[in-house]
């Protein structure tokens, strides 16, 4: 019985108890990893700029200074005319001074000279009654505002020119006298003024420019009276009242 059962168990092996058959595993592919890129080195940053809180100018550069344009010497004779004759009319006329300058005028020239304008001979003397215009009104207005008990201080004027238009032995000239003034009664440190603006012609005898005549532009006495034939000053005084 024993060596049947022994017998049993050795055909139970080899019948079933059979070793399984190795299984072959196929070795694993090697991945290969990409090589590693090494980092770039470390960028070093240029250092902080600093921007200059004033630009210098190289040493080479010049600042351009403002150029003055240099008057023509027959300009600035004129201007210098028109600026004395001015001044000593509106000084008179607003102050009440007794400034001369006729000789600035053609009052100071020959009468009977001549000069060119528009390509005609015209002679002195027609420009006369221009200026005698010109005292007449001056003489207006310093009874005027006399009366009126209009008193100034502090008086200061400045000649601006502008057009300068030639023609022969003449020129005619625009320009502007600006004026300032303190009223006698007046608030203390309150000022006043006033801009005239002026078309004068002067015309060249013997090489002197002389005034021919001086247009108050936008002036309501020079657009009523200047060549009117029955202006009077003595009867325009004698008319005024001045209550």
């Amino acid at each position: 019985m024993k060596k049947y059962i022994a017998i049993l168990i050795a055909v139970l092996l080899l019948s079933g108890c059979t070793a399984a058959p190795s299984v072959t595993t196929e070795p694993p592919v090697e991945t290969t990893a990409p090589p590693v890129t090494a980092a770039p080195p470390e960028t070093t940053l240029p250092p902080e700029t600093t921007v200059p809180m004033e630009t210098t100018l190289p040493s080479e550069t010049t600042v351009p200074v403002e150029t003055t344009v240099p008057i023509d010497p027959t300009e600035a004779e004129i201007r210098a005319v028109v600026d004395e004759f001015l001044t000593a009319y509106e000084e008179n006329c607003y102050l009440y001074t007794d400034h001369e300058y006729d000789h600035l005028t053609v009052l100071a020239a020959d009468p009977d000279a001549t000069v060119t304008i528009e390509g005609k001979a015209v002679k002195l003397s027609s420009f006369h009654k221009n200026i005698e215009f010109l005292h007449d009104k001056e003489t207006y207005w310093k009874y005027v505002r006399q009366a009126q008990g209009i008193s100034r201080h502090s008086y200061a004027s400045t000649c601006h020119f502008d057009i300068f238009d030639f023609d022969g032995d003449s020129v005619k000239v625009t320009a502007t006298l600006g004026m300032s003034w303190v009223y006698s009664d007046a608030p203390t440190g309150k000022g006043s003024g006033s801009f005239e603006d002026f078309e004068l012609l002067l015309v060249c005898v013997d090489g002197t420019w002389l005034v021919a005549d001086a247009l108050e532009l936008w002036s309501a006495f020079d657009g009523q009276y200047k060549n009117n034939p029955d202006f009077d000053v003595d009867e325009l005084i004698a008319e005024f009242n001045p209550s």
